[in-house]
């Protein structure tokens, strides 16, 4: 009798241990991955990729909350855009692969001496000025990399559009006056503006 004591406690024991809560921290839930969905998600490396860091750094700060992130079915850890671009403007993190995240060319690339070489940037201009010449000449790519740039080096998207934005988009505005073409010029720059902020 007494072995049969020792089975039903070693059992009850082992009950007991699978009944306590897992310890693990909650990193939200698990998604089930669509197409659509897996073009807005990114892996720990990914995102560490785009910021310059190191994969394990990275999970470091996912394991102490500072990112957010969610698991896929089988369990792999994934962070969605916006929460990577969060992250990335709470931090004041340099973003050195752009493309990583779906960005294009950003302001620092294009310093670098990434992207066109014939669209120089002066950097004793002011914020609408290099704005506007990009606007104006229908670069697409370098008026993105600015607004682009300047929302994660943290200004609010009210900040850019009240600032650099309106005060380029004004002076465009008054290009009629002066030019035929100024009407179409206008109306380019308004939607380049536009898809900067849809992407």
């Amino acid at each position: 009798m007494a072995h049969v004591g020792k089975a039903a406690e070693s059992c009850r024991a082992a009950g007991q241990r699978l009944l306590q809560p897992v310890r693990k921290p909650y990193y939200g839930p698990t998604l089930a991955l669509t197409p659509r969905m897996a073009k807005t998600l990114l892996t720990p490396k990914d995102l560490a990729d785009a910021i310059g860091t190191s994969e394990s750094s990275m999970r470091r700060w996912i394991d102490s909350g500072r990112v957010r992130m969610s698991r896929t079915a089988g369990g792999h850890r994934r962070i969605e855009l916006p929460e990577a671009l969060r992250f990335i403007r709470d931090m004041g993190l340099p973003v050195v692969r752009p493309d990583i995240l779906g960005l294009g060319p950003t302001l620092a690339g294009r310093e670098a001496g990434e992207g066109d070489p014939g669209a120089p940037l002066a950097s004793d201009q002011s914020d609408d000025e290099r704005l506007y010449g990009a606007l104006a000449a229908g670069d697409r790519a370098l008026a993105r990399a600015l607004i682009v740039s300047w929302y994660l080096a943290g200004r609010s998207l009210a900040a850019i559009f009240d600032g650099a934005v309106r005060g380029a988009l004004e002076r465009l505005g008054e290009l009629w006056t002066r030019d035929r073409g100024g009407i179409l010029t206008e109306h380019r720059a308004t939607d380049i503006c536009i898809e900067s902020i849809h992407h």
